[in-house]
């Protein structure tokens, strides 16, 4: 029989990419929190391959004009509202989706750290205008309700929306932007 310390060698050297659980105090929490270290484990290369490609998206640039459409696009909650867009029904659109549009297009706008080489009319620059307005200026309740709204909930899905925009953007230009 092997020595304790020999077992959790052996045992850490088996595993292929994950993080054992600890076997001392808090063994309840560790266990619950062993899916979220091994997903971040899992996203590490993800990350370096995210890294490239915002680069690549601080050298592409963007107009005025399709910043705003991207965010509209981005932020839109429903199909109602990509119609209005598409036909140009502008004063069919509520007060909240446009006062949210014109927050989000503001916030790089106005703030001094946003208008960096990298970020200033590329399309990186857009990307960070929808993340940012959901970290720096949109108002939550608190802390938690943030938190899950970006992991999970709106800030989430339309900041995958903006995403999926700029890398079409990236490749195929204006005609990525559609009111679809």
């Amino acid at each position: 029989m092997q020595p304790y310390g020999a077992r959790r060698v052996t045992r850490l050297s088996s595993a292929k990419r994950g993080v054992p659980p600890q076997s001392t105090g808090g063994c309840f929490f560790r266990l619950h929190r062993q899916p979220l270290l091994n997903e971040i484990k899992m996203r590490m290369p993800l990350s370096c391959i995210r890294e490239g490609l915002f680069n690549q998206w601080a050298k592409v640039r963007i107009t005025d004009a399709e910043v705003k459409k991207l965010i509209q696009i981005a932020m839109a909650p429903n199909k109602e509202v990509l119609t209005h867009l598409a036909v140009g029904k502008l004063d069919l659109l509520s007060t909240h989706y446009t006062n949210i549009v014109n927050n989000v297009y503001a916030y790089p706008l106005g703030n001094p750290t946003q208008q960096g080489d990298t970020t200033a009319v590329t399309v990186f620059g857009a990307y960070n205008a929808v993340t940012g307005y959901f970290q720096n200026v949109r108002c939550f309740k608190s802390e938690e309700a943030k938190f899950k709204s970006i992991m999970d909930g709106t800030a989430k899905q339309r900041t995958q929306t903006a995403f999926d925009l700029c890398q079409g953007f990236a490749l195929q230009g204006s005609g990525a932007l559609s009111y679809n």
